[in-house]
């Protein structure tokens, strides 16, 4: 754990475990690196959140640092001569130029699982919360469909810290002028990442309009799912993730983002959360 936050290893996971015994939901946002991150320290970081949310009792969801200005980071890595980009799209290289390649690999990987409205981790985020809910006369979901969202949960952030480590393994021990990130090894590992992401958005969305329907609810002719809001738009991104993402997609466009309702959890734009009638999508 870095960037002085005063905090333990152990006491994030004392949090979650009470959390846990307790039946909430909770939700986090992590930085898997950081400018002065080394292979090692992101190797651990990967560990922590295995141990973190292995279990799928939440979505992880993971980025970098970024420098934004007024911060002592944005200072220090100025002092430095590091800091790279624009007060709103700040940027940096890290120590080691391994991991910039193994970073452009990561938003490769998982931009859409990661930081879009119809990616596993939105989608599996606002279900969890759903889940959850404990209010008068409000029971959508029975013990056994939290326990299978979670599962699914699960199998979610097995396959991304997988792949993680995989990655970073694979980057330590190759010459850096033979890391080739679109393409040997590293592409196949991307593409492994996308199909079990397809794969579970797939059973996500069965388990959800069956959840539905078993409690009477409508149920939508596309089934599939997304957020209302703008979450996609709501991160920065540095001038190289912007390249990156758009080799992600023909002529730089985004995927076109899905809707859905959920019964009582709408995702505002900026990521605002609030609970309001909501609207079934088209």
């Amino acid at each position: 754990m870095n960037m002085n936050k005063m905090l333990k290893l152990h006491h994030h996971i004392e949090a979650g475990n009470n959390l846990r015994d307790l039946g909430v939901s909770f939700d986090f946002g992590f930085m898997l690196l950081e400018p002065y991150s080394t292979i090692a320290i992101v190797r651990n970081n990967i560990a922590f959140l295995d141990r973190f949310v292995g279990d799928g009792w939440t979505v992880a969801g993971f980025c970098r640092t970024l420098p934004y200005a007024g911060t002592p980071l944005k200072r220090q890595l100025e002092a430095e001569g590091r800091l790279l980009g624009t007060p709103f799209e700040p940027d940096y290289n890290f120590l080691d130029p391994k991991l910039d390649l193994f970073y452009d690999w990561m938003l490769l990987t998982f931009r859409q699982r990661n930081f879009d409205n119809t990616g596993l981790c939105e989608v599996l985020r606002a279900l969890v919360f759903e889940a959850h809910l404990n209010l008068p006369g409000y029971r959508n979901f029975q013990p056994s469909d939290r326990a299978h969202l979670h599962s699914i949960t699960a199998q979610c952030n097995g396959h991304a810290f997988y792949c993680l480590n995989a990655a970073l393994d694979y980057i330590e021990a190759t010459p850096l002028e033979k890391i080739d990130i679109k393409g040997g090894y590293l592409a196949r590992l991307t593409a492994h990442e996308l199909a079990q992401e397809r794969q579970l958005l797939v059973e996500v969305s069965a388990f959800y309009w069956s959840a539905r329907a078993r409690r009477g609810r409508p149920i939508a002719n596309h089934q599939k799912l997304g957020l209302y809001g703008g979450f996609e738009n709501s991160w920065t991104l540095a001038p190289q993730d912007l390249r990156i993402t758009h080799s992600c997609h023909p002529a730089g466009r985004q995927p076109q983002a899905l809707q859905v309702e959920f019964s009582m959890l709408r995702v505002a734009p900026m990521g605002g959360v609030r609970h309001d009638d909501v609207r079934e999508g088209p």
